[in-house]
């Protein structure tokens, strides 16, 4: 584990006892490559699985391809958090940082049917989430809202001139990860592949 980067709390507030130590950068994300860097890199945005909870970090589908594209990604998992916290964290980075340190590429978990809110709330990385068996809100309506910042996200990366590989995890994985809910390694190494096979695709 390389300190020089990396905090010795947790990633995450919560207390997850699975037997995996996580460790946080300065922002709070499970995130070897910190800030913007002028040379090329990309964002992988999303929830519990972009941030890689149940696997060590090398085994996340978003090392494994900052591995093989050779090309640094800052990846902005929260736990919990859905499509309007990719879209404000990306509002955000675009803000902060002269356009010569923008994304090349933006890997964004996109569930927009899954019945989770969450908006970022003040200055830091906090989420608000509406979601489990009776959700405060409609799910025909939080669904609604997913699709309105998916959009955003589409015209955003367009403006900045961001490639975008959009996906949906699903329910069903290949293997589970120690925890019993969330992906395994078998399953993120499959992801990567297949994400992999479409940033080649689109990426000059």
């Amino acid at each position: 584990m390389d300190i020089e980067y990396f905090l010795t709390n947790p990633a995450n507030p919560m207390n997850i006892n699975d037997g995996i130590e996580y460790y946080s950068n300065r922002y709070g994300y499970r995130s070897r490559t910190v800030d913007p860097i002028p040379e090329d890199y990309g964002i992988a945005a999303g929830c519990s699985i972009t941030f890689g909870q149940s696997v060590k970090e090398e085994h996340r589908f978003s090392n494994l391809i900052e591995e093989q594209l050779g090309i640094p990604i800052i990846n902005l998992g929260i736990p919990g958090s859905g499509i309007a916290s990719i879209y404000h964290n990306l509002v955000y980075m675009l803000a902060v940082t002269p356009k010569k340190q923008h994304p090349k590429f933006l890997i964004a978990s996109v569930a927009w049917k899954n019945t989770r809110l969450s908006i970022l709330a003040g200055d830091g990385s906090q989420c608000i989430n509406i979601h489990g068996d009776n959700p405060v809100l409609d799910p025909e309506k939080i669904a609604i809202m997913n699709k309105f910042y998916l959009r955003k996200i589409d015209v955003l990366c367009r403006m900045y001139d961001i490639t975008t590989v959009k996906w949906d995890p699903g329910i069903e994985y290949i293997d589970q990860g120690v925890d019993k809910m969330h992906p395994g390694t078998e399953q993120h190494l499959s992801w990567s592949k297949s994400l992999l096979r479409g940033l080649n695709s689109l990426l000059p």
